[in-house]
């Protein structure tokens, strides 16, 4: 409308103000409802503390498959074992760097109860001591010898050492002050950490979708062979339509079938043996990068003053095996890569020295040899043999 040469804007005439209220009340009652559901979804996600597997029981044909948990579940796995089954002669407790460490590099003979490898996630040395302390107060420990693997500080620029990473779970955390758990820092950050994860989880549809349906431990544990014939279970599936949906979506709305499982490239590379390990041969690494992380100056996670903090953790974690009547060893591996500066390294070296006396099998210097590895930070079976015969001439081993 024109007056006077001035444009004048006037409201549409049909704007109900009462209308509008009305579906934003609506839009947020919906978002409302639909976060409660998800919420509720992921409080139901099931895990294995009080009614853990028993690996134990598995022959090794079978396999334990994770694929699809959240990290939290997935150590829910290895704390349930370690709390409610007696322990093993030898325990492995360390992070995925030795996720492929299996009992088959021991010595021949060995049963299902001389090695278990309780390998999870990111585990740094606070969280491995309150591990460590928890299992010691519940007479739970390795019988013979306690295996600490430590995080190489070239492998992620001196991450994963110090600090807490939200990776145990809330009750375990310096829940013995005699093991020196006094870090009220590191418990806040443990506490932002599985804060964020529990957020994660709670609206991830995979994990909303798992909580709604429900997926026992019974469903996850598969026997290879049975992966033969699955004609039957295909048939037992619903309409041909829901094969082709998204791996997560479909999951759990198929069968509470194992056999649902049985693609190897999908769901293998993420499923636990007998002993607790991984089987590299479902993982498609390709060939070692040689100095594939390249350990930029300005991020690096360790500092000087930092050796002081690495060598207290390693000599509580030694007091508390010690004071157990097992013995300990830890373990720091190799990663591929030359001979190069690295001030996480030299900070790592000053906290070995403080600990002169505790039994470290430090094999960072094993660097360069190429059959030691499956990829830049992991592993292969050649070093895991090594690393026993070091074992052995120590006379560490049982």
């Amino acid at each position: 409308m024109t007056q006077n040469g001035i444009v004048h804007c006037s409201a549409p005439t049909n704007y109900d103000g009462r209308r509008q209220r009305r579906y934003t009340a609506a839009f947020f009652a919906t978002l409302l409802g639909l976060l409660t559901i998800c919420v509720i979804a992921t409080q139901r996600l099931y895990y294995f503390r009080e009614t853990p597997i028993d690996f134990y029981a598995l022959n090794e044909d079978t396999i334990v498959i994770s694929h699809g948990l959240t990290r939290k579940q997935r150590a829910s796995l290895k704390v349930g074992f370690a709390e409610n089954f007696a322990p093993p002669q030898v325990g492995l407790f360390g992070n995925h760097q030795f996720k492929y460490l299996t009992r088959n590099v021991f010595p021949k003979g060995s049963d299902k109860r001389y090695f278990f490898n309780f390998w999870y996630a990111n585990l740094a040395l606070p969280e491995l001591r309150d591990y460590i302390a928890h299992l010691a107060s519940i007479d739970k420990l390795p019988t013979r010898l306690v295996i600490v693997q430590i995080t190489t500080p070239n492998n992620d620029n001196g991450s994963y050492i110090l600090g807490y990473n939200g990776e145990l779970p809330s009750d375990l955390v310096m829940a013995d002050a005699s093991a020196g758990g006094t870090d009220l820092i590191g418990r806040l950050g443990h506490l932002f950490s599985e804060w964020a994860n529990e957020l994660y989880t709670s609206f991830r549809y995979s994990s909303v979708l798992v909580g709604i349906v429900g997926s026992r431990p019974e469903e996850r544990m598969l026997e290879r062979h049975a992966c033969a014939d699955t004609s039957d279970f295909q048939k037992a599936a619903a309409h041909p339509i829901l094969l082709k949906l998204p791996v997560m979506v479909r999951l759990p709305l198929l069968p509470a079938d194992p056999r649902k499982y049985c693609d190897p490239s999908v769901f293998w590379s993420f499923a636990l043996q007998a002993d607790g390990s991984y089987d590299v041969k479902y993982h498609n690494l390709g060939r070692p990068i040689r100095n594939e992380n390249q350990l930029d100056p300005g991020r690096r996670q360790l500092k000087f003053g930092d050796d002081r903090r690495i060598a207290a953790l390693m000599r509580q974690i030694a007091d508390v095996v010690q004071a157990a009547g097992r013995q300990v060893a830890f373990v720091v591996p190799p990663v591929y890569e030359t001979d190069r500066f690295s001030s996480v390294d030299r900070v790592f070296d000053e906290a070995l020295a403080l600990v002169p006396d505790i039994p470290v099998l430090d094999h960072r210097r094993h660097r360069d040899k190429k059959g030691f590895f499956v990829n830049y930070d992991h592993p292969s079976e050649a070093y895991f043999r090594f690393m026993v015969e070091d074992l052995a001439a120590r006379a560490l081993l049982p």
